[in-house]
């Protein structure tokens, strides 16, 4: 709808009946308020065995406002397989409470990669997107202190848990 704007008054237009219900809505007033996305969160992680994890997070979209930004309702289960360098897990996504699909990421050390509609790359129908992310992450809290703590020998250490 928005890409069939052609100036910016058609764009403001649409924009404002998208967020308003009403196109002239924007007009009547230098500015106005618009809600961020708010929702309460509950995660959290089972060890099953060693090695084996079963997490699991649950969103739920909270409007504090006449006029907000939504958010998407989500319920995943996801199992993994964890290793300090290579991690695996398998998700099984509810979207809004009617969508059901299956995520993928893998990690091998500080790299991971995924998606959350696997569906998108395996299966030919009715195909209306597809994502995938690319994660880099280091832990540059205790990295100076690990460090610092091999200079003199040549064991290995774990990392620990972050010191505030």
């Amino acid at each position: 709808a928005l890409e069939n704007a052609n100036t910016i008054q058609e764009l403001e237009s649409k924009l404002s009946l998208l967020a308003f219900k009403d196109s002239t809505a924007s007009l009547k007033n230098t500015s106005f308020v618009l809600g961020m996305p708010a929702a309460l969160s509950l995660q959290g992680d089972y060890r099953m065995a060693t090695h084996f994890y079963l997490g699991g997070v649950w969103v739920q979209p909270v409007g504090l406002s006449t006029h907000h930004l939504t958010r998407t309702a989500t319920f995943a289960i996801v199992p993994r397989y964890e290793r300090r360098y290579f991690a695996s897990s398998l998700s099984l996504i509810l979207s809004e409470w009617q969508s059901l699909r299956m995520g993928y990421s893998v990690r091998l050390g500080f790299l991971s990669i995924g998606t959350d509609n696997l569906g998108s790359f395996l299966l030919k129908k009715d195909f209306t997107g597809s994502d995938f992310y690319l994660h880099v992450g280091f832990n540059i809290i205790n990295w100076r202190k690990q460090k610092n703590k091999r200079r003199g020998r040549n064991k290995k250490t774990k990392l620990g848990c972050y010191d505030f």
